[in-house]
């Protein structure tokens, strides 16, 4: 068996397969087996998303006159 580097996935292929984890837990169609698999799987993709968001939002500025300073999200809502 040949072991390949596997390209990280993209946020948005995590956020896709977290809806079709989502999708197959609300079917009720699954083991409790194969739940706690994808629960579990789910829960390492949602932590993954959260960094990825964390990373994002410390890199976003916005500029005001003549500095920059760090967004604050409170601001776009």
């Amino acid at each position: 068996m040949s072991q390949t580097t596997k390209k990280p996935a993209s946020y948005e292929d995590m956020i896709l397969r977290l809806e079709e984890i989502a999708l197959s837990l609300e079917s009720g169609k699954l083991s409790l087996d194969e739940t706690m698999r994808v629960y579990k799987e789910a829960l390492t993709l949602s932590e993954k998303c959260s960094r990825v968001l964390d990373k994002f939002r410390g890199e976003i500025t916005l500029v005001r006159g003549d500095e920059e300073v760090p967004l604050n999200v409170d601001e776009l809502r």
